[in-house]
């Protein structure tokens, strides 16, 4: 199992946002670590099903977490957009008559 290391970076999204998204990195570790532990060796039966039902409430735990959180970001990348300066095409996005190219994204 490979371990996650907190790395300091700018924010990607709201202050909201980045508390969910920093739960739900600490869920799925959680997931990862119990997903290993059924891997250890002459695991006896209880203690499996102790793992499996911890495994078991973190995935409803995991599941809940997540409902809407797709609208969540979606609203939050949209509010982004709305607040933030307009972008200016790069040159590689310009034609050469220094207007942008079809299909390009602004």
């Amino acid at each position: 199992m490979r371990d996650v290391k907190a790395v300091t970076r700018k924010p990607r999204a709201s202050s909201r946002v980045e508390v969910l998204l920093s739960e739900l990195g600490e869920e799925c570790q959680r997931i990862e670590r119990l997903l290993a532990q059924l891997d250890t060796p002459a695991l006896a039966a209880e203690q499996v099903d102790v793992i499996l039902g911890e495994l078991s409430a973190a995935v409803l735990h995991l599941h809940e977490h997540t409902r809407g959180l797709d609208r969540v970001i979606d609203q939050d990348r949209r509010e982004d957009r709305e607040t933030s300066p307009a972008r200016v095409p790069s040159k590689s996005t310009r034609a050469p008559s220094g207007g942008v190219r079809q299909g390009a994204r602004p």
